[in-house]
């Protein structure tokens, strides 16, 4: 028996592939994102901008984009997703706000050039358009990080009383893009503290007080190289943050302390593919170590992959920048009272 053939339409639900642009200044090292965004799946950069044309010509060339520019204006009317902006310029806000009055959703690097004003301007533009953004704290999407903070919030220290967080490492001011603009001033708070306080914001809860002391302790040019801080956060907890460009040995550790141990994190942001190192010593129980190497721009990359297709909120915001940059500010209005006193 011959049977005519009927014909059915399938709906097959294919994920829908993101489509991306990159807009960089020419002093942003852009080698690790496209590293990254290579095993990442379900996306596709579509076109680049940089403010110095043989610039994106050379980053698009190398990562087989065919679309490439240096007029920001021209690269916002393809049709992007997703824009990822790595931008160490002046240009930064101005940069931003395009690109959310636009209606394109963003991921920015740490706006650690703007001021709390700003970050809360981009906050409320976000809104208004309806885009979607992430800030890029790195250290966020680290698995060992997110554990430590799920512990904390589980109680198993108990309550707790102190952490200590020290970030130093061997830098030349002169070589950090962050001592080549006035907006930046020339500080290892802005470069290194910004980093810190976010990861102390998100592990323990929101500054309540800061006390606080900055130095120039071998190079002696504006700004600091190094800064020491006494924080008082929400549940009476106090931290203890040292950041400086002074260590030939780079040292990243956070040291949390309760009644019940210590949980202790090592090589967080290291840039040596180095593992990163969780310890929690309890009482009464044998001391426990875990190693992991993280890819933490590839994690951020899924992460906000799902940001965007509606799965997951949006873990750092510009009100999360602007908490961390109100913070920074504090600690500057205090040094500039004590360099006149």
């Amino acid at each position: 028996m011959i049977v005519n053939p009927v014909k059915m339409s399938l709906k097959v639900g294919l994920p829908k592939k993101l489509k991306w642009g990159v807009a960089f200044d020419k002093n942003f090292e852009l080698q690790s994102f496209f590293s990254a965004f290579q095993l990442l799946g379900k996306s596709k950069v579509i076109s680049i901008y940089s403010n110095v044309f043989s610039e994106a010509k050379e980053i698009a060339e190398r990562n087989g984009i065919a679309n490439f520019t240096d007029d920001f204006n021209s690269f916002l009317q393809n049709d992007h997703d997703v824009i990822y902006l790595a931008d160490n310029s002046e240009k930064l806000f101005h940069h931003a706000k395009e690109i959310l009055t636009n209606r394109k959703n963003l991921i920015c690097e740490k706006p650690i050039l703007l001021s709390s004003q700003e970050c809360l301007s981009l906050h409320d533009f976000a809104n208004a358009n309806h885009s979607t953004v992430v800030v890029n704290y790195s250290h966020r999407y680290n698995p060992l990080v997110q554990k430590t903070k799920e512990l904390i919030s589980k109680q198993v220290l108990g309550k707790i009383f102190s952490i200590s967080i020290t970030y130093s490492i061997d830098l030349i001011p002169d070589e950090s893009f962050t001592y080549k603009s006035k907006l930046s001033g020339k500080s290892v708070l802005r470069d290194l503290g910004t980093q810190m306080i976010d990861l102390l914001r998100y592990l323990a809860g929101e500054v309540q007080e800061v006390k606080s002391y900055s130095d120039n302790l071998l190079y002696k040019n504006t700004g600091n190289d190094f800064v020491n801080a006494v924080i008082k956060l929400e549940n009476d907890i106090y931290a203890n943050m040292t950041i400086s460009y002074l260590s030939k040995k780079p040292i990243n550790k956070i040291e949390i302390l309760g009644l019940n141990g210590t949980i202790t994190l090592e090589n967080i942001f290291d840039k040596k593919k180095a593992p990163t190192r969780l310890s929690i010593d309890l009482i009464g129980e044998a001391k426990k170590k875990f190693r992991k190497k993280v890819n933490k721009t590839l994690a951020m990359l899924r992460n906000s992959q799902k940001v965007f297709t509606g799965k997951e909120m949006s873990p750092t915001s510009f009100y999360d920048a602007a908490m961390t940059m109100k913070i920074i500010e504090e600690i500057e209005i205090q040094n500039k009272l004590s360099e006149k006193n």
